[in-house]
């Protein structure tokens, strides 16, 4: 039996169902989830260990957060040290919108975007109206390494109507639900990690999908290298 995978699920900014969220990762097999709010991730190390070394123990760090901004200070160091030592990134649903603030016209990413670039997601804007619940179709793109085991499949979840990932990044999933983003899983490389990003997971009705499960599943292997 291979070794489980540990992975640190960073949470924060954002409200969740917090008993089914903890079922779900607690149940996945192969995985020992450890979830923690983003600035318990920053002090990981208690009052007098080593922070950073806590926080380079995991196999995947997988964001459900929705940081505010561009990161600064602490926050930006620790998430710039992920990518520079090459540790992969899980980036799940409402973290596709770290680091966008709120303006007249909705929520967009002001000036530099740094999260923008690391899930290429260029020009992020998006307001009350470009949010959506329901059921809608999912297509799989089964020559993607992370498509082991997924076939098409039905959801019920939020969607973002924001902009698509870019040309250089490769797609796991998509929809021709309109009033979502076309892209709703992919993955790329930013700088030395792999990054895997779903737009997936708003609450329980999606998160008791098999399909769901499957490819959090896929996604965590494909960043920890035992998928493609």
């Amino acid at each position: 039996m291979s070794e489980a995978l540990s992975i640190a699920v960073l949470t924060g900014y954002h409200s969740y169902e917090v008993r089914p969220f903890h079922d779900f990762f607690n149940g996945l097999d192969g995985i020992n989830a450890y979830i923690q709010n983003f600035d318990e991730w920053l002090t990981a190390g208690g009052e007098s260990g080593d922070h950073e070394a806590e926080r380079d123990s995991y196999d995947v760090t997988l964001f459900y957060t929705m940081l505010k901004g561009a990161p600064e200070g602490e926050s930006k160091a620790c998430i710039d040290h992920l990518f520079e030592s090459g540790q992969p990134v899980f980036v799940l649903h409402h973290a596709l919108l770290n680091g966008m603030s709120r303006g007249d016209q909705g929520f967009g990413a002001a000036g530099e975007d740094p999260w923008g670039e690391i899930m290429g997601l260029p020009n992020r804007h998006i307001s009350a109206e470009d949010i959506w619940i329901g059921t809608y179709p999912v297509e799989v793109n089964k020559d993607h390494p992370a498509a082991v085991g997924l076939d098409d499949f039905e959801i019920a979840d939020e969607t973002y109507g924001i902009c698509d990932c870019t040309d250089d990044c490769d797609v796991l999933l998509t929809t021709s639900n309109e009033r979502s983003m076309h892209t709703l899983a992919w993955t790329r490389t930013y700088k030395h990690s792999r990054v895997f990003c779903m737009q997936l997971g708003h609450d329980p009705k999606c998160w008791n999908n098999p399909a769901f499960e499957k490819a959090v599943m896929n996604g965590l292997q494909w960043c920890a290298e035992k998928l493609g």
